[in-house]
């Protein structure tokens, strides 16, 4: 049996048999696309439901990879990196700058969420996020990516701009920044000067984080 490998559009590793067309494997791997999961990143539906649905069950698998689409989406509440697993290591990825998730949610909520504010210990674990842009709507001043109280985290390759905080860190440790773009107050339109990256020690008064490359624009 002579066995072909090709990668559909909807990221499934399809291995085919050649001499019988109807005979295939498909390969999932530990990766998962967000648009299979509900997140249209179309423009119209928000895409935090479907997001989150992706990351509750890539952490009940232990971990894995969340692939977002070349495309521009939006979400009216946080995405939530649940908290209290020590050992699931989630990775969120987009395809470059050209990814981008605009934060439409009331006042104060962010983009992401990595842990929940209130945690009163390290809750979570290993979580990156890489390779792409998250934008603030006109109409709020909401944060970008809020940390809580968790070990290793990691941002790279990211566009992060808010009309509040744009990465507030909180209580975490051995946090890994490079290659950050920072726009605080990106609209100008809240009345209200923007913060580009707020660090605040966890109860034992310590927290570590890396920069690397990391810019903060005035706006």
């Amino acid at each position: 049996v002579v066995l072909s490998s090709t990668v559909t559009e909807n990221t499934f590793n399809i291995v085919q048999c050649t001499g019988v067309g109807t005979l295939s494997l498909v390969l999932r791997g530990d990766e998962y696309h967000a648009l299979q999961w509900g997140a249209p990143f179309d423009g119209a539906t928000a895409d935090n439901v479907g997001l989150n649905n992706i990351i509750a069950y890539v952490d009940s698998l232990g971990g894995g990879v969340v692939n977002l689409p070349n495309k521009a989406g939006f979400v009216d509440g946080s995405i939530i990196i649940p908290e209290n697993n020590f050992n699931s290591g989630i990775e969120i990825v987009g395809k470059g700058f050209s990814t981008s998730i605009k934060n439409k949610a009331a006042a104060g909520i962010p983009t992401v969420e990595l842990g929940q504010s209130g945690d009163t210990d390290a809750a979570r674990r290993f979580c990156k996020l890489r390779k792409f842009r998250i934008t603030a709507d006109t109409s709020f001043p909401n944060k970008g990516i809020e940390l809580n109280k968790g070990r290793f985290f990691d941002l790279e390759d990211m566009i992060v701009s808010a009309n509040g905080t744009s990465i507030d860190i909180q209580g975490s440790v051995l946090c890994n920044l490079t290659n950050i773009d920072i726009w605080p107050d990106a609209s100008g339109s809240t009345g209200t000067a923007g913060i580009g990256i707020n660090i605040e020690s966890n109860q034992d008064g310590t927290t570590t984080t890396a920069l690397s490359n990391v810019f903060v624009n005035d706006g």
